[in-house]
This record gives structure tokens, C-alpha cells and sequence, in this order.
């Protein structure tokens, strides 16, 4: 008995060194080249660990990285370089939970130049997430992205960090060039990143419980929440928090929450903290709150629509041009209610003319 005793505990401590799903690890794979493209759609089911070193994707081609195993680890090493295809797909696209991707070392996302980015190219993006789950990106260096660096659909509980979008190479002309635009998505962090040089900084088209902190946006159209109201379908826009960051020579406006007249939804719950404004020359005004954005006739007033309430501003401080507008609001009558600003001084530029329906506490 004592034998059996000793054998049985001796099988427990085996069966404890063994590690869960072991079996089912996977392995990692290494993709470069012009044909990395081919070879990584054959070969992702099997890979746990994906390196894409070195790699060359051509225009209208997609690395599919859609549908990865759980757990998976996408690791850029090197310059992966792409090319540009005017109305083009996306160069990659991602779906999975528990998805890691990140940088190994130096690496650079190489796109072909100021061509690409003044040409256009709307409906491209550099990355294409949809579907992604519980997962992380962090280290990247994207430089001359398409339409989107980041394009974010139906995304629950992502983490992105020290990420540098620069489309400098277009003297900052990337029409529609946008850093990350979100739309259908929850619990997203986007931290310690850079977008420069492109259309927009940040766009939050719809979803909850969205942050852009410790961030600089240098020579675009700056952060825009918006605009509600635009589909046939409601839209929902809450909890959106922009904090600590840094917007620079804004070309349109620095902040800007918008609306379409006559829409139907909510913008609820955002906040913008410890921001610094810094025109730089450029034209752009400093806070534009805008509830008939897609209106020809910006001097009537928006008729009732989308409502946005909860808006705080707190430490919002900077100057704009002189031909800006400090800060304009066009709000429909009673849309716009329970804002909360303090601290905020935006100089340099002018007071808005067009400013109507402001809610209590709150000037132009």
C-alpha cells in the first residue's frame, strides 16, 4: 500500500508539470517576402505564434489574419512594407479573442509615400479589426497609412499602446486619412500614441466606454465624436474619455462633437481632460459642438435631433489662429443640456457669431 502511495503521488506531481492544452500549442511560424501573403493564409490555423519579418504586400492584396486561434501572438519584426490601391481593401485584417499583437525590437509599417495619402484612398485601412476580442496591440510604427491606420468595428475589450500613426509624408494633406476611427465597439483604451500628419486623430462614430489618453495629435482635424445621427439607425455614442493629450495645428477644429440635423440617438457621457491646444499657425478652431453638421446652410438653426448631454470639459486650455473661432456651439433647442466646463480658456482666435441653443453655463 505504501508503494501505491508513492507511485499515485508521484503521477499527481507529473500530471501538474503538464501544461493545459499543451497538446493543442501550436508553433511558431515565420512569414517574409512576397509571398508571405500567400503562405500565412495557408498556414495561420496551425500557428500559434505568428512573425511577420520582412515582409512586401502588394497593392490590393489583404494579409488575412482573421479568425487566428485564441491566444495567438502576431509579432512585426523588421519593415513590413505596403503598397497603395486607389480605393483599395484593407492591408490587414484581424478577428479573434485574446489576440496579442505587438513589435519585436525595431519595427516599421512602410507605406509607399505622400502619394498615397494625397491621392486618397478612402476606403482602405491599414488595419482592419472587426471582431477582436479581449486582446492587445502595442509598439507599432506605421508610417504613410491608407485612408485608416486603425479601423475598429465590433471591438470589445482592446488595449492600444505607444502606437505612432505618421502620415508626414503628405505635409499633412492625407484626405481622409484618419489615425483610428471606431464604430460598434466597447471597453477600447488607446494609450501613449501618436497620429500625425493625417486626416483625423481619432473618430468615435459609435460605441461605449472609449478612452485616447496620454496622446498627441499633430497637424489634422484633430478628435472628432461623430456624427450621431447620420443612418436610418439610432446611435449611440457614451462614456467616451479623452484625457492628457496634446492637439496640434488642427486644419478644421481641435475637438469637435457632432451631429446630423434631424437625426435620432445620443451622444452621453464624454469627457475631455487636461488638453492643450496649440494652433500652430494652422486654421483649425479650438471646441466646435455641431448638431447639423451635414448642413450647407451653417447659419440656420438645427432642428431637434440627436441629443447631447453630459459633456465636460475640464482643463481644456490652448490657442487657435486668428481667424478661428475660439469655440462655437449650434445646438437644436433643448438638445444640448447638463454640460459641465470648467477650466476651459481657448484665445487667439474669435468669438463664433453662429453660436444658438447653448446650454445653462456654457459660452461661445
Amino acid at each position: 500500500m505504501l508503494v501505491r502511495a508513492v507511485v499515485l503521488a508521484a503521477i499527481s506531481q507529473v500530471v501538474r508539470c503538464i501544461p493545459v492544452g499543451a497538446a493543442d500549442a501550436g508553433q511558431e511560424c515565420v512569414f517574409g517576402g512576397s509571398d508571405g501573403v500567400a503562405r500565412i493564409g495557408m498556414s495561420k490555423a496551425s500557428c500559434s505564434s505568428l512573425v511577420i519579418s520582412a515582409m512586401e504586400i502588394a497593392a490590393g492584396e489583404t494579409l488575412d489574419l482573421t479568425n487566428l486561434r485564441e491566444g495567438s501572438t502576431v509579432i512585426f519584426r523588421g519593415t513590413t512594407s505596403f503598397d497603395h490601391a486607389e480605393g483599395g481593401g484593407h492591408v490587414f485584417s484581424i478577428s479573434g479573442s485574446r489576440i496579442n499583437i505587438h513589435c519585436d525590437q525595431d519595427c516599421t509599417l512602410l507605406g509607399p509615400g505622400a502619394q498615397a495619402l494625397i491621392g486618397g484612398g478612402r476606403s482602405s485601412s491599414l488595419f482592419h479589426l472587426e471582431n477582436l476580442v479581449d486582446s492587445s496591440i502595442a509598439g507599432l510604427n506605421i508610417k504613410n497609412a491608407p485612408a485608416h491606420g486603425f479601423l475598429l468595428n465590433n471591438v470589445q475589450n482592446l488595449s492600444i499602446r505607444n502606437v505612432s500613426v505618421d502620415g508626414g509624408a503628405g505635409g499633412g494633406t492625407g484626405r481622409g486619412a484618419a489615425g483610428f476611427t471606431i464604430s460598434n465597439s466597447s471597453n477600447v483604451v488607446i494609450d501613449g500614441s501618436t497620429v500625425r500628419g493625417q486626416d483625423g486623430c481619432v473618430a468615435v462614430d459609435s460605441g461605449s466606454n472609449i478612452a485616447f489618453t496620454n496622446g498627441l495629435c499633430s497637424n489634422g482635424n484633430g478628435i472628432t465624436i461623430g456624427p450621431a445621427g447620420r443612418s436610418t439607425t439610432t446611435t449611440a455614442i457614451s462614456n467616451i474619455t479623452v484625457s492628457d493629450t496634446t492637439i496640434e495645428k488642427a486644419r478644421v477644429a481641435a475637438i469637435q462633437v457632432q451631429s446630423d440635423a434631424g437625426g435620432s440617438g445620443a451622444i452621453d457621457g464624454v469627457t475631455f481632460r487636461n488638453i492643450l491646444i496649440d494652433g500652430g499657425g494652422a486654421s483649425g478652431s479650438g471646441i466646435v459642438v455641431n448638431q447639423a453638421f451635414d448642413s450647407r446652410d451653417q447659419t440656420l438653426t438645427p432642428p431637434n435631433g440627436v441629443t447631447i448631454f453630459d459633456l465636460r470639459m475640464r482643463n481644456v486650455t490652448g490657442t487657435v489662429g486668428q481667424g478661428a473661432a475660439n469655440v462655437s456651439i449650434r445646438c437644436g433647442l433643448g438638445d444640448c443640456h447638463d454640460w459641465s466646463w470648467e477650466g476651459v480658456s481657448v484665445t487667439g482666435g474669435g468669438r463664433a457669431v453662429d453660436c444658438v441653443n447653448l446650454p445653462k453655463g456654457v459660452s461661445c
